[in-house]
């Protein structure tokens, strides 16, 4: 193989959040945290698409002056969507035969 890997070798739920953020893939428009395609947001996953102009805006008293504060949001998650073709069996990885 040529090129470059990065990745890891075990689970660790503990470290799970800061290796999703580290495996994160983005292009300046759009991001992806690096979760597995099966997390789900919890205690140990916070899987989650971000695009550039998406935010919340809120208003807060802090110290009796009002501060207005932009967060950026996440967006629906994508990974776990699946599709199939013509009525065919729905996508799996796991069966998937790759043909010429």
């Amino acid at each position: 193989m040529t090129g470059w890997t990065f990745g890891y070798d075990d689970f660790d739920p503990d470290k799970e959040r800061q290796r999703e953020a580290l495996m994160t893939l983005a292009n300046g428009y759009v991001g992806t945290r690096g979760a597995m395609p099966h997390a789900r947001d919890g205690d140990v996953h916070y899987p989650g698409t971000y695009i550039a102009g998406v935010y919340d805006r809120a208003r807060s008293e802090i110290e009796g002056n009002t501060v207005e504060i932009e967060s950026i949001v996440n967006i629906p998650d994508w990974l776990p969507l699946t599709w199939r073709i013509d009525g065919g069996a729905w996508l799996n990885l796991a069966e998937v035969t790759i043909s010429d």
